[in-house]
């Protein structure tokens, strides 16, 4: 996986083929629908790798509590200013390893479990399982599924079994849609949501 400096590098030349520009229109779609995402309230959210912020900003638009993290510092001025409005927290580090006394209703997952290397993606489950109160819930836009896996990455070839293995027995899958496409991205994704243990 790149360091944060790769990271830094490419946000400030503009190569970010991963940002949509807007929140994912899924996310969008189910907020419209249910702001609280199928978990009874709309509560607080922890979202790694949250880059410029589409989606945490979308989240905080809603009522959620965010709090986001990437390992590029050159996005956290500006995740700072879209969130702030909203009383959102930001922290520039690597969200895999980072030790924080809160506890958060969900873990939202866009272009982050897809970016970590393979070898690393269990840190994934134990974050999940660190950050998480129990019965949180982990949600996840799963992409790029389908992706032939001599393509390497990041972004890595994801599927749902993936992340199900990285968060591991204490998780259960609760819903998964069927995969769909988006425009301007090349492979399938399928929205997941896993429920931790109480």
């Amino acid at each position: 996986m790149p360091d944060a400096a790769a990271w830094s590098t490419r946000y400030e030349s503009g190569v970010t083929p991963w940002d949509m520009g807007r929140p994912h229109p899924e996310l969008e779609c189910r907020l419209a629908d249910d702001p609280a995402l199928g978990t009874g309230r709309v509560g607080s959210v922890f979202v790694p790798g949250a880059g410029t912020g589409n989606d945490a900003e979308a989240l905080a638009r809603v009522g959620w509590q965010v709090t986001a993290v990437d390992f590029a510092e050159a996005v956290v001025p500006a995740l700072r200013d879209r969130l702030g409005p909203f009383g959102g927290s930001v922290t520039a580090g690597d969200a895999l390893t980072m030790e924080s006394g809160d506890r958060f209703d969900v873990v939202f997952d866009h272009t982050f479990f897809c970016a970590i290397d393979p070898a690393r993606r269990p840190e994934f489950g134990a974050m999940c399982r660190r950050v998480l109160e129990p019965g949180g819930s982990v949600m996840s836009i799963v992409f790029p599924i389908d992706r032939p896996e001599a393509d390497g990455g990041p972004p890595w070839r994801v599927d749902v079994e993936s992340v199900s293995d990285a968060l591991g027995r204490r998780f259960e899958l609760v819903d998964e849609s069927h995969p769909f496409r988006v425009p301007g991205r090349r492979h399938p994704h399928r929205w997941a949501r896993w429920v931790l243990d109480g």
